[in-house]
């Protein structure tokens, strides 16, 4: 990764025309990130998924833009236009899709597995691969210290994502962490207040937190916050 562009890559494992999609799991929550101009999604598995344009979003079928309709949308900059992209999928799945054309499944039916539930042969559909971003570049640097009233950080359960609380004179000033990598984006004094500091976890959902703490760990082992220059590694970070 480049010190001013600093990429990471995400790879589809399976490129077939009509793939089954890598990921089943619902979506937990999306984000509109308009320093990125990019759309997060994700999903119950700890996955995230990067959607450039809004029309890249046709490219997941229906039952897709319903669960993202039901997550929880995080618009931090307050885009106006992000804002009338989630009102419109929202008027959309209510409707049943009248303008929205979606991915297209072909519908399958097994010749050896019986469905536990009907009893009959399971049926099953496969979709094309989504229209996601391959290359994503990491969050723009913040500058060194940008933490300096910083409380404490926590693992958000509901959502899968890590909240910082970055001020003490404002509570409600946070910075939402979908995606692990973003924390990149802080320097040498932040992320050392950020490891230094346990990431408060509830319901024992210590394991899905563990991405996380695990960037900052190998971020102070290795260098790769912000301002520290040019790298290219590949964390393990599960």
């Amino acid at each position: 990764m480049g010190d001013q562009h600093p990429e990471h890559t995400f790879i589809s494992d399976d490129r077939n025309l009509f793939a089954v999609r890598n990921d089943r799991s619902n979506v937990c929550c999306w984000m509109y990130d308009k320093q990125r101009d990019i759309y997060l999604v994700k999903r119950m598995s700890g996955k995230v998924e990067f959607y450039k344009k809004p029309r890249d979003f046709c490219s997941l079928p229906k039952v897709d833009i319903r669960s993202i309709d039901k997550a929880m949308f995080f618009n931090p900059s307050k885009d106006s236009q992000a804002d009338l992209f989630a009102k419109f999928i929202k008027d959309q799945c209510e409707k049943n899709f009248p303008v929205m054309r979606t991915a297209k499944g072909r519908r399958f039916v097994s010749s050896c597995i019986i469905d536990p539930k009907t009893k009959k042969p399971w049926v099953y559909y496969k979709y094309p691969p989504p229209h996601v971003e391959q290359a994503v570049p990491v969050s723009p640097r913040v500058p060194d210290n940008s933490l300096a009233k910083f409380i404490s950080w926590y693992f958000d359960d509901l959502n899968l994502a890590a909240v910082i609380l970055r001020n003490m004179d404002d509570i409600d000033d946070i910075d939402m962490i979908l995606d692990p990598m973003d924390l990149l984006k802080y320097g040498k004094d932040d992320m050392t207040k950020l490891h230094n500091s346990p990431i408060r976890v509830y319901s024992g959902n210590d394991e899905l937190a563990k991405p996380f703490t695990r960037v900052v760990a190998y971020a102070m082992k290795l260098k790769l916050y912000a301002g520290a220059g040019p790298h290219s590694v590949t964390l393990p970070i599960g």
